[in-house]
């Protein structure tokens, strides 16, 4: 579907890929084919490729999917490719973006948590990435962060040819399972008031020790192409 173009690639020293304030991300410009040897031969605790890019920038796509009509009446802001090995881990945050996730091929493991800001120890609003946390949630270091007890985890595995809908603000882990993993995710902009809402925790939590419970918050959920599925969570991809 690609085909073998140049693509620009993210480079990580380790499958769990902890964001740093103090560095930016190291990139590298390789043939899809290069790119897809590599994460082929990639070890389990070493150094990681991966893809993430506009979908805009692989025209040949286009002719193998359709928007899902449910974004007909949403201003669709942009639509990404990512493309993974097996392992490769994107740490806990948030967006202040809606999002569905479609899981094209290979399975995705995720690991997702209501909204919040105390609990999940971000880094500061001035920094460049209030967004991030900095608990690892397979494996959170409670005498660092002991707040993170308090939190309820939803996990669970995105199948391919499944759609996952992840609301502005709530946390989300990920973790790619197969040899090769690509997905899509269609991406809009939030309601002001949701943005108000959660905008508002990050002056009340700056700095602050009080507890914080944050605002209530819609169930996590995904739609099966256009039906509810009450029961799992997730749904198959509008074909």
């Amino acid at each position: 579907m690609v085909g073998d173009r140049w693509v620009e690639v993210i480079r990580v020293a380790s499958r769990y890929y902890q964001w740093n304030p103090t560095t930016r991300l190291s990139f590298a410009r390789v043939s899809f084919g290069e790119f897809r040897d590599r994460i082929a031969s990639e070890h389990f605790d070493g150094p990681r490729v991966y893809l993430q890019d506009d979908v805009n920038n692989f025209p040949a796509l286009k002719a193998y999917y359709r928007e899902p009509q449910y974004l007909a009446r949403h201003n669709l802001k942009r639509t990404k490719l990512w493309v993974s090995g097996a392992g490769l881990v994107t740490p806990l945050h948030f967006d202040a973006v809606e999002v569905l996730h479609w899981m094209m091929e290979g399975r995705k493991r995720f690991v997702c948590f209501h909204p919040g800001l105390r609990n999940f120890y971000p880094h500061g609003i001035l920094s460049t990435g209030p967004f991030n946390s900095q608990v690892n949630a397979d494996a959170p270091d409670l005498r660092a962060f002991p707040r993170f007890r308090r939190t309820q985890p939803i996990e669970f595995v995105l199948q391919a040819g499944e759609v996952l809908y992840i609301p502005a603000y709530y946390w989300h882990q990920v973790e790619s399972l197969d040899a090769y993993n690509a997905s899509m995710s269609f991406i809009w902009l939030a309601s002001m008031a949701k943005n108000l809402r959660y905008f508002r925790q990050f002056g009340r939590c700056s700095g602050s020790t009080k507890k914080s419970s944050g605002p209530s918050a819609p169930t996590l959920r995904a739609e099966r192409a256009g039906t509810r599925n009450k029961t799992t969570k997730r749904a198959r991809a509008a074909q």
